[in-house]
């Protein structure tokens, strides 16, 4: 380690500042610049900048003249090659932290077919679906406790739990007789969104649906595009409505949704969600 490194560690004592200053600006160090920049790791890097910009901001306040021109010259190049990595290091510290926060919250979180001993947790589905369903653009409807408990009798609903708390909740339901199945109340808590959980309740719902019914056509409605980008992955095709199931009762389901105003305008026709529908190979 350089007599340099162990000054910067130790910037609380006004003499070690005052050295530090005097290696900075000596012409020595603006000529070794880059190989210094290499050398000092990300903690001694954020030191010397900040103490970098504090001097700036000192020789600015003062007219720069010969004797200052120089010190000012060293201290715009060494802050504009200090920026740099410390934006890429801000940028890929931020990346690898994320990416550990999803892993350890991923791993934390249990994504199950829901059974009897989850009825406990219907009245804190239907209330985080209300929650989402209040947005316009949500596109959701709203499902009463009973609805879910239903669901989860059928075996029909996946649900995401971390520890007892609810993290996530979708279902499946049939149509014309088994020949359309459809994938609702897709919801992610708050707390847990932003880490990939979606896709993996829509993948476990994906994968419910050909385990119970493998010739069915899986089909849904939705405002979201992480959606669509969820279910493009699943292989899923946009259609129009008319390619989806005639059964009225799954049309009653929308009449709960905020947006069930233009659907009856459209005579069915369109809606702000967008219509898509996977096809099993034969």
């Amino acid at each position: 380690m350089t007599k340099l490194h162990h000054r910067v560690q130790s910037l609380s004592n006004p003499k070690n500042v005052e050295m530090l200053r005097l290696n900075i600006f000596s012409p020595n160090f603006a000529k070794n610049n880059e190989k210094l920049n290499a050398e000092l790791n990300i903690s001694e890097k954020e030191i010397i900048f900040d103490y970098l910009i504090k001097q700036r901001k000192q020789i600015k306040s003062n007219e720069i003249n010969n004797e200052t021109k120089h010190v000012h010259a060293t201290v715009e190049r060494t802050i504009k090659t200090f920026s740099k990595e410390r934006n890429k290091s801000k940028k890929f510290y931020s990346r690898i932290i994320n990416k550990y926060n999803r892993k350890n919250i991923m791993s934390n979180i249990t994504i199950i077919r829901a059974g009897e001993s989850d009825l406990k947790y219907a009245e804190a589905i239907s209330q985080l679906i209300d929650e989402a369903a209040k947005s316009k653009n949500s596109g959701l409807a709203h499902r009463t406790p009973e609805y879910i408990r239903e669901k989860i009798l059928q075996g029909h609903a996946v649900i995401a739990l971390a520890g007892d708390e609810i993290a996530g909740f979708c279902y499946i339901a049939t149509w014309q007789n088994n020949s359309f199945i459809s994938h609702s109340g897709l919801i992610v808590n708050p707390k847990f969104r932003g880490q990939g959980l979606a896709t993996s309740i829509k993948r476990e719902c994906f994968n419910l649906s050909r385990d119970k019914y493998p010739n069915a056509k899986i089909f849904g409605l939705t405002t979201s595009l992480a959606v669509m980008r969820i279910n493009t992955a699943l292989g899923y095709e946009p259609v129009t409505f008319s390619e989806l199931t005639t059964d009225e009762e799954f049309w009653k389901g929308c009449e709960t949704c905020a947006n069930f105003d233009i659907l009856q305008r459209t005579k069915r026709f369109n809606c702000l969600c967008t219509g898509m529908v996977y096809v099993p190979k034969k």
